[in-house]
């Protein structure tokens, strides 16, 4: 006859034994461990830009994803102003590093503002665990073409047309390649985000706007609005007939004037939360569904874990430093 009383007694002192082991063991955290007591309440996704825009519609897609394979609950957060200044400064200086608050933000245009704007900030304030994609930024009109705009900027003289920019974003460097290559100087109207910028368009507050595909694409096949340029030294893969801006003589650097689409932290995070996060994250980018979902809203996803994607953040802030010095000579 078998003795349960003794064979449940020494399952309990191996138990015991070896819960006393790891209390004095140095514990090696796995990127895909599961923390005991994380995730217990929603994560929320922050998009520093209003919604409806490029970024809000990346973290939307992005998290119901990340719902339908991880099995969270995901929640997008717009923070929305000064041109994402206040959401970039609650990701630096007020979101807890508990890793319950993650934000999705555009590379480029926070570390522009980090160089450019006297941000209450510093690149070391963020930490990033992951890269999603690029996205460059793509010049629309309600008709003509890129041509046809510059020789009526040139006829009219300045300010004869307006253009829409995106508050402490890149867009704002787009126009200044824009003007110093051709020769023209325009009407700068301020907007909150792509998104408002093409309503601005469609509305005639300006004659030209610099938005996102994912923002366009519903303008672009009904025809109300027309994509006539890329902020990029490649054609887009959804718009293959709209040729380069370095194709019309307005020198763009490669993969920097648009949306470096990133993962990232609050600063301080435990390794514990901060490595599954990061492992989390990737095999939801790195998912064929995921990969769908983003094709269907014309977009390649890029997915990076947290090295490689640190190394991107700090050649992209080079990148916009050396830009910025140029553009102010």
């Amino acid at each position: 006859m078998v003795n349960y009383e003794r064979e449940i007694s020494m399952r309990e002192l191996i138990s015991i034994c070896l819960t006393s082991l790891a209390l004095v063991a140095p514990v090696a955290v796995h990127a895909a461990d599961k923390p005991g007591d994380f995730p217990v309440k929603p994560i929320e996704l922050v998009v520093v830009y209003p919604a409806g825009g490029g970024m809000d519609v990346t973290a939307r897609t992005f998290a119901k994803e990340a719902e339908a394979i991880l099995g969270h609950n995901f929640r997008v957060a717009n923070r929305a102003g000064g041109g994402g200044m206040v959401g970039h400064a609650f990701m630096a200086k007020e979101a807890k590093p508990d890793g319950y608050t993650v934000g999705i933000l555009a590379l480029g245009s926070m570390l522009n503002q980090i160089v450019s704007k006297n941000a209450p900030f510093t690149k070391d304030d963020f930490d990033p665990i992951g890269f999603i994609n690029f996205e460059p930024y793509v010049i629309v009109t309600r008709g003509e073409s890129f041509t046809e705009l510059m020789d009526k900027a040139k006829k009219g003289g300045p300010n004869s047309v307006r253009t829409s920019v995106v508050t402490g974003t890149l867009s704002t460097m787009v126009v200044d390649l824009i003007e110093k290559s051709q020769g023209v100087k325009l009407q700068r109207v301020p907007f909150q985000g792509g998104k408002p910028s093409l309503l601005g368009l469609l509305d005639g507050t300006v004659d030209m706007a610099i938005s996102y595909y994912t923002e366009g694409d519903q303008y672009f096949r009904s025809n109300k609005a027309r994509a006539v340029a890329i902020a990029d030294t490649e054609q887009h893969a959804k718009l293959p007939d709209v040729p380069t801006l370095e194709s019309l003589n307005v020198p763009v650097p490669g993969a920097t004037l648009g949306a470096a689409r990133f993962i990232e932290l609050p600063v301080g995070v435990p390794a514990d939360r901060r490595a599954y996060l990061e492992a989390s994250f990737i095999k939801v980018l790195k998912s064929d569904s995921t990969k769908e979902a983003f094709a269907k809203l014309g977009m390649t996803l890029r997915p990076y874990d947290a090295k490689k994607t640190a190394e991107l953040y700090g050649k992209t802030y080079e990148a916009i430093k050396e830009l910025s010095t140029t553009e102010a000579k």
